[in-house]
């Protein structure tokens, strides 16, 4: 066995099949990523604002609209999952119940951690 930083989680990962976040654009203040033929759009003016949250579907259809609040200074990887939880998009996901108590979620990881 390596000790090559991650290789447990990738094992997890494929395991339990994590989900894939694509990332179409990001910058500091925020980005688009697309998930489950979703699109993903955050937005804020600066690092202490909150962040403005979409998720829509394919057919136009609006998920979730707003401002998530109390999201000043958090990191964007963190508005992508509140995103994805927001939208109830991986509401039976077992990659989630295996995640959880873990610290970081694979979902975290696939986003990414700089901001």
């Amino acid at each position: 066995m390596g000790t090559e930083a991650g290789r447990p989680e990738r094992r997890l990962e494929q395991m339990v099949g994590a989900p894939r976040v694509r990332t179409v654009q990001k910058d500091r203040n925020g980005g688009l990523y697309r998930y489950r033929q979703h699109d993903i759009e955050l937005s804020r003016e600066n690092r202490g604002d909150d962040w403005y949250i979409t998720v829509r579907c394919d057919d136009g259809c609006y998920l979730y609209d707003g401002w998530w609040r109390d999201s000043a200074g958090k990191p964007q990887r963190e508005a992508v999952l509140e995103a994805i939880r927001g939208a109830c998009l991986r509401s039976n996901d077992p990659a989630q119940a295996a995640s959880r108590g873990s610290g970081e979620s694979s979902l975290q990881r696939l986003v990414g951690q700089e901001d």
